[in-house]
């Protein structure tokens, strides 16, 4: 018989092995089954697959693993990519009050709090919601500068860190920001010479995962909080391949069928199916994936989750009640 203290141990011991991080180990290449789409056609450009094997990884250990992700074409003239915010926190169902006019898929965008949203939301041209851009850590406030998806007036689409100022001119920059508070008026000069990026349509998030087909480590400069960068949790994250293909990916997690995932192990999935560049969007009980009006995935706490911010993907002609 195993004492209770025994017992106490071997649990305590199994939830901090479910928090900690995969390091150094590769992923061995995960198996999908494409899943079909009512009221899509097979041959259209939006697709969604689900995992059908756990996570294995190089060194022959494994995750109990359940994932799911959507690839949208975007030159694709059937379908239109859109973000919304909400005025509060809201399950997906009161946002698009009317069924008939929900878009085929949703997913959840960036993060939030009660009353605000802290990632940047761009719908038509209009700025509804800023990146964070100051954040206090250790003492000290730094400038933020965090990453987002967005689509340029000119219809290209990319990934990379953003800067919207006050007047809500948006800079699209090659790396974060680094400087306290103090030091902006010398780290921000720059932006002096760069011209601001008209963008139709952005949702903000972080941490960035990949560039330029790298997977990226150092986390530091976006001053997240260790609960977001360190633990195995449910993901939410989206991006771009080499043929501007869109990949959003779902993560369940913190559950027996599936314990989640690091940010190192995210990015290495998403590598491996042909991501250039890559973001994470908000996660944990955040994190869901909407087909047709049905909730796909299974989240980690509420059903359905509530949120601030949404990505959609619909018919071009269609727009929100």
């Amino acid at each position: 018989m195993i004492s209770t203290g025994l017992k106490r141990y071997i649990i305590f011991s199994a939830l901090i092995l479910a928090f900690l991080p995969t390091q150094g180990q590769s992923i061995i290449p995960m198996k999908w089954e494409r899943k079909s789409i009512p009221k899509i056609k097979q041959k259209s450009s939006l697709k969604w697959f689900e995992s059908n094997t756990d996570l294995k990884f190089s060194d022959k250990s494994s995750d109990s693993f359940k994932a799911y992700y959507v690839v949208l074409d975007s030159r694709d003239s059937i379908y239109h990519i859109k973000t919304s915010i909400a005025d509060k926190p809201m399950p997906f169902s009161a946002f698009w009050q009317n069924p008939t006019s929900r878009p085929f898929i949703i997913v959840n965008g960036g993060f939030f709090g009660p009353n605000t949203s802290y990632s940047l939301l761009i719908s038509d041209k209009q700025v509804l919601a800023k990146n964070a851009d100051k954040l206090k850590r250790d003492s000290e406030t730094y400038l933020a500068s965090r990453p987002a998806f967005y689509k340029k007036t000119s219809g290209e689409y990319g990934i990379s860190w953003v800067y919207t100022d006050n007047v809500k001119n948006s800079f699209v920059l090659e790396e974060p920001i680094k400087c306290t508070v103090e030091e902006a008026s010398i780290c921000l000069s720059f932006l002096n010479n760069v011209a601001a990026t008209e963008l139709e349509m952005a949702i903000g998030g972080g941490p960035m995962l990949i560039k330029d087909r790298e997977i990226i480590e150092d986390y530091s400069p976006e001053r997240f909080l260790d609960d977001v960068v360190s633990s195995k949790a449910p993901r939410t994250a989206i991006g771009l391949t080499k043929d501007q293909e869109i990949i959003i990916l779902v993560v369940d997690g913190r559950q027996e069928h599936s314990v989640g995932v690091s940010l190192q192990t995210l990015s290495a999935l998403l590598k491996d199916l042909g991501c250039e560049y890559a973001m994470n969007l908000d996660g944990g009980s955040s994190s869901f994936l909407v087909i047709n009006d049905t909730l796909i995935n299974h989240p980690s706490r509420e059903i359905p989750p509530r949120v601030r911010t949404f990505i959609s993907i619909g018919p071009r002609q269609m727009t929100n009640d």
